[in-house]
């Protein structure tokens, strides 16, 4: 409360007298209690600010509505109320105390994947619990390089926050994992003539791993090329050419192999077919029924010759000058003649 004087006067019973007058100021009551709990990004409003008064009149707090307060307990709120009759009350002030929690922020990375030899793609993440649009974002590492074997990495998150808001948020961060896969083997097939070199297609060859599976069949085409992915690493694989052969050359018996890992991804075998002789007829005197010439030695191992009549024999891609002919008699193997010619010269 507060006081003022004035003098008075007055006539009682025909007397004049003088006096003083004090008149004293009321100071209103405010009703304010220590609002509830609130959590970081929560504004203050007329739930927390929401002082009464005894009499009319008008109120100012600090920090005003709207404001964000930082995490942190026992938080001063203040309040100036002026009343509306000031001639006869006094403004007065009133504070309280509020508690702000932390919220939960929670920082992410996303997994990602790559093969081996090749860079890290560019790692990202999510970051949920972000109030009042703070500044905070996230950067991305990882120890893997390009030369890092196969296998998991982490991811390790980091935030970035140039405002310094992180004292407001529990924070948790969740690493991403980094798989780093084999590169697939690839094998490159390029056929050719052994004596010009040029290209030949339409040669198939089957591709088996080190149990013997068959994985792979595969053609050449275009220009002699076949071309097939896919291949684990630390496998052993074998390309064989199949028969038949492509038209006019002999088959290519060769065994080619290739283990692929870190040090080799992909490999490029090189074959060379032979041409095939033009196709050669061997007359021999005395052919019969038991004694048909059923195989020839000397140019790609044991191979079948057919009978064709009259005591001829067809035998294709002669490419040795010397060579025996063998017979079946009475399912015994004889060896019926020792041949010395050069077919070529035919």
């Amino acid at each position: 409360s507060s006081t003022s004087t004035s003098n008075i006067s007055g006539v009682i019973n025909g007397s004049t007298n003088f006096g003083t007058l004090t008149e004293v100021k009321v100071t209103p009551t405010i009703t304010w209690a220590n609002p509830a709990d609130i959590t970081y990004g929560t504004a203050l409003s007329a739930t927390q600010l929401n002082a009464t008064a005894s009499v009319p009149g008008s109120f100012v707090y600090t920090p005003v509505a709207g404001t964000v307060l930082n995490a942190g307990d026992g938080q001063t709120l203040s309040v100036t109320f002026t009343p509306d009759n000031t001639a006869n009350y006094n403004s007065a002030t009133k504070t309280v105390q509020i508690n702000v929690g932390k919220v939960t922020l929670t920082l992410t990375g996303n997994d990602a994947s790559r093969l081996y030899g090749a860079a890290n793609p560019a790692f990202t993440g999510t970051i949920t619990g972000i109030q009042n649009l703070d500044n905070i974002t996230a950067t991305y590492g990882c120890s893997a390089t390009p030369s890092s074997l196969p296998g998991t990495y982490p991811i390790v998150p980091t935030l970035v926050d140039p405002d310094d808001k992180l004292g407001n948020y529990d924070v948790t961060i969740n690493n991403g994992t980094l798989t780093v896969l084999e590169s697939p083997g690839f094998i490159t097939i390029i056929k050719t003539d052994a004596v010009t070199g040029l290209p030949i297609d339409g040669a198939t060859f089957n591709i088996y791993d080190d149990d013997g599976v068959l994985k792979e069949i595969v053609t050449t085409a275009n220009g002699g090329v076949a071309i097939v992915s896919g291949f684990k690493w630390y496998v052993k694989y074998s390309i064989v050419e199949v028969a038949p052969a492509p038209a006019g050359y002999l088959l290519n018996t060769d065994v080619f192999t290739v283990t692929f890992g870190p040090d080799l991804t992909s490999a490029t075998i090189f074959v060379k077919d032979t041409p095939a002789a033009a196709a050669t007829t061997l007359n021999v005197d005395g052919l019969t029924e038991e004694g048909i010439i059923t195989q020839a030695l000397g140019f790609t191992g044991l191979d079948t010759i057919t009978l064709i009549s009259g005591g001829s024999a067809v035998i294709v891609g002669i490419v040795m000058t010397m060579f025996s002919v063998m017979r079946k008699r009475r399912n015994n193997w004889k060896h019926a003649y020792g041949i010395n010619k050069d077919f070529n010269q035919n």
